[in-house]
This record gives structure tokens, sequence and C-alpha cells, in this order.
């Protein structure tokens, strides 16, 4: 009876454990179909490693995109307008003329990225760095640039 009790105890922790664990994944279908069209709105890209990829022109509006890593990812002209990119890695992210409005970027690293000349209407950088980034008009963010970019 004792073992039975265990096992059943271990069984649902263990189910629970990947259960959690799978709905903090991106959904590959999501991904699959962003790469090859370019256009994958409302996505799920949650924690996905999108680092590197050349993202030219890419549309991804209202796309979940929280917590992924897009260092280094090439996304001018880009389009994620109302995407949610709290705690996303953006650092050295080419945003040049990107369209960001209403984009959440709540605790995103965003240091060394370039934002010359992206749409950054109604957007939330709270908590977000912003380090030596390249602003929209073209000027630098200092040090300290957290939240707002301080020139």
């Amino acid at each position: 009876m004792k073992f039975s009790s265990v096992f059943i105890i271990c069984c649902g922790l263990a189910l629970l454990f990947f259960t959690a664990d799978i709905s903090q994944a991106f959904n590959a279908a999501h991904l699959q179909r962003l790469k090859e069209t370019k256009h994958c709105r409302k996505c799920d890209l949650s924690n996905a490693n999108l680092s590197g990829l050349n993202l030219t022109f890419v549309s991804m509006r209202e796309a979940n995109l929280s917590g992924a890593n897009l260092e280094a990812s090439f996304m001018p002209g880009a389009n994620l307008s109302g995407a949610n990119l709290s705690g996303a890695n953006l650092q050295t992210a080419n945003l040049k003329q990107a369209n960001l409005s209403n984009a959440n970027f709540t605790g995103a690293t965003l240091n060394n990225a370039q934002l010359n000349g992206a749409n950054i209407t109604g957007i939330n950088f709270s908590k977000a760095f912003l380090y030596n980034t390249i602003w929209i008009d073209g000027t630098w963010c200092q040090v300290g640039s957290y939240g707002e970019c301080k020139k």
C-alpha cells in the first residue's frame, strides 16, 4: 500500500513537471511558418531561440516573444506592433525602421540594439535595458538607460 501511494505521488509530480515545461515552450509550427513565410501574426514564440536570424520585413504582429532570444537578429522593417517581448534578449538586434508600436518590452535587454527610425508609439520600455542603444533619432542611449533612453 505504501509503495503504491509513493508511486502515484511520484507519477503525479512527474506529470506536473513535464506539463509545466511544455506550457512554457514555443509553438514549433509557428516557428516553421515564420521561417517559410515571414508572416506569423499572434504566434507563440515565447522562449524561442531566434538569435542571429535574418528577419528582414518579417510580420509578427501581436506575437508572443516573451523571453525569446533575438540577440544579433536582423529585423529592419519588421512589423512587431502589439507584440509581447517582455524579458526578451535583443542585444545587438537591428530594428531599424521597424514598427514596434504598442509592443511590450518590459524587462527586455536592448543593449547595443539599433532602433533608428523605428515606430515606438505606445511602447512599454518599463525596466528595459537600453544602454548603448542607437535611439530612433540616431542618438546613443547613455549609461543608466533603464526604462528610458538617457541621452
